[in-house]
């Protein structure tokens, strides 16, 4: 997992689909 590619997507969409993407992230 990349923590930085994972904050920067949560930085740039925001608290909604960020942290949809970042869960998806984290299930991978």
């Amino acid at each position: 997992m990349n923590t930085h590619k994972k904050v920067a997507i949560v930085t740039g969409a925001g608290q909604g689909i960020g942290f949809e993407i970042c869960k998806q992230l984290v299930q991978d």
